[in-house]
């Protein structure tokens, strides 16, 4: 489990039973009823994708921006390539240890809420 804050509201981390996890969620245009979930490398990652393709009754998804997304029936379908921790290259600062790693997921249904506001039961989030 992990506390972060997002936008001023404090978002709890959790490994199953009820998966809730944290990192940039970007929805596959093509497939829409896939998308990529991206965020740093660490242990809560680790568990999830050692999941394999099972399936997850309901996952919850919450993107740094404030919305939250609930997947229901979410598969693993596998890991995307692991991408260097983004830096700025006005510093020459030495590159940082920590990597991020993408996961494609695939779902049946997708509920979508925005942390800041009202609950939105909308399929069409892009």
């Amino acid at each position: 489990m992990a506390l972060l804050t997002i936008r001023g509201r404090v978002v709890l981390e959790s490994a199953g039973p009820d998966w809730h996890l944290v990192g940039v969620v970007k929805r596959d245009k093509i497939r829409p009823n896939q998308l990529t979930l991206s965020r740093r490398r660490d242990p809560l990652l680790s568990k999830f994708t050692a999941l394999g393709k099972r399936s997850l009754a309901t996952l919850k998804l919450t993107d740094p921006s404030g919305i939250s997304l609930v997947l229901t029936n979410a598969r693993i379908i596998g890991p995307l390539q692991q991408l260097p921790a983004v830096q700025s290259s006005k510093h020459s600062t030495p590159p940082s240890t920590y990597e991020h790693e993408s996961v494609l997921i695939r779902f049946d249904k997708i509920l979508m809420e925005n942390v800041l506001a009202s609950a939105s039961s909308s399929d069409d989030w892009t």
